[in-house]
């Protein structure tokens, strides 16, 4: 993941939402737990989700090649992030994240 701030036109871009959600709007040590617990559980269960639909003996191998493709407009990484964020929003919006500034900053 890409964590750089979002004015730094670097090479490899910014990953926006893993960006947003480890770097921004930091409160409290407990809401930053907690939104770290989702993030990496949403991480985790995009990642079996993705792995599951490649064929067992080459699915690291794929999953590595897809994610290290930092070029611009590469949109495997970007898809990659999406789904995760879509998790995030389905782990924020069940009992383990229940403050709405939760579920609210993987909505921008």
């Amino acid at each position: 993941m890409n964590i750089r701030g979002k004015t730094d036109s670097g090479f490899p871009v910014r990953d926006e939402f893993p960006a947003e959600i480890l770097t921004e709007d930091l409160r409290s040590e407990d809401q930053y737990t907690t939104r770290c617990c989702a993030f990496f559980a949403a991480i985790f269960a995009t990642l079996e989700e993705v792995l599951k639909k490649m064929p067992d003996n080459q699915a690291i191998a794929i999953w590595t090649d897809e994610m290290c493709d930092m070029h611009i407009g590469s949109t495997r990484r970007a898809e990659f992030f999406a789904e995760v964020k879509s998790n995030y929003l389905t782990v924020c919006t069940s009992d383990y994240c229940n403050n709405s500034f939760e579920a609210d900053i993987g909505r921008s």
